[in-house]
Protein backbone atom coordinates (compact mmCIF):
# COMPACT_ATOMS: atom_id res chain seq x y z
CA UNK A 1 0.00 0.00 0.00
CA UNK A 2 1.15 3.33 -0.74
CA UNK A 3 0.84 6.45 2.00
CA UNK A 4 -1.45 9.08 0.32
CA UNK A 5 -0.85 12.73 1.73
CA UNK A 6 -1.56 15.93 1.83
CA UNK A 7 0.37 17.87 -1.45
CA UNK A 8 0.60 20.77 1.14
CA UNK A 9 0.96 20.03 4.34
CA UNK A 10 2.16 16.67 4.05
CA UNK A 11 -0.20 15.58 6.78
CA UNK A 12 -0.95 11.61 6.15
CA UNK A 13 -4.70 11.29 4.36
CA UNK A 14 -4.90 7.44 3.62
CA UNK A 15 -3.04 4.25 3.23
CA UNK A 16 -4.44 2.64 -0.22
CA UNK A 17 -3.92 1.35 -3.35
CA UNK A 18 -5.22 3.34 -5.82
CA UNK A 19 -5.33 4.75 -9.70
CA UNK A 20 -6.52 7.96 -8.95
CA UNK A 21 -7.60 9.72 -5.95
CA UNK A 22 -9.11 13.20 -4.65
CA UNK A 23 -9.21 14.06 -1.27
CA UNK A 24 -9.68 17.25 0.74
CA UNK A 25 -7.33 17.61 3.53
CA UNK A 26 -8.95 18.26 7.17
CA UNK A 27 -5.99 20.18 8.23
CA UNK A 28 -5.42 22.31 5.83
CA UNK A 29 -8.07 22.27 3.46
CA UNK A 30 -5.97 21.99 0.54
CA UNK A 31 -7.82 19.50 -2.15
CA UNK A 32 -5.51 16.73 -3.67
CA UNK A 33 -5.92 15.14 -6.95
CA UNK A 34 -3.45 12.43 -7.35
CA UNK A 35 -2.58 9.48 -9.84
CA UNK A 36 -0.95 6.52 -9.26
CA UNK A 37 2.17 5.91 -11.44
CA UNK A 38 1.21 1.77 -11.91
CA UNK A 39 -2.70 0.94 -11.77
CA UNK A 40 -1.13 -2.71 -12.82
CA UNK A 41 0.86 -2.69 -9.55
CA UNK A 42 -1.92 -1.86 -7.11
CA UNK A 43 -3.47 -4.63 -9.36
CA UNK A 44 -0.82 -6.95 -8.76
CA UNK A 45 -0.45 -6.58 -4.94
CA UNK A 46 -4.65 -6.57 -4.75
CA UNK A 47 -4.14 -9.89 -6.58
CA UNK A 48 -1.54 -11.14 -4.44
CA UNK A 49 -3.40 -10.78 -1.13
CA UNK A 50 -6.90 -12.45 -2.78
CA UNK A 51 -4.66 -15.38 -3.51
CA UNK A 52 -2.87 -15.40 0.32
CA UNK A 53 -6.44 -15.36 1.80
CA UNK A 54 -8.10 -17.57 -0.34
CA UNK A 55 -5.10 -20.17 0.73
CA UNK A 56 -5.39 -19.71 4.56
CA UNK A 57 -2.12 -18.06 4.34
CA UNK A 58 -1.60 -14.65 6.73
CA UNK A 59 0.16 -11.56 6.09
CA UNK A 60 2.97 -13.03 8.00
CA UNK A 61 3.08 -16.59 5.95
CA UNK A 62 1.79 -18.39 9.05
CA UNK A 63 -1.17 -20.90 8.30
Amino acid sequence: MQEIRCSRCNRLLAKAIYTVIEAKCPRCKFFNNMSAQSATEGARHVQNTQSRLSSGVSRDGIK
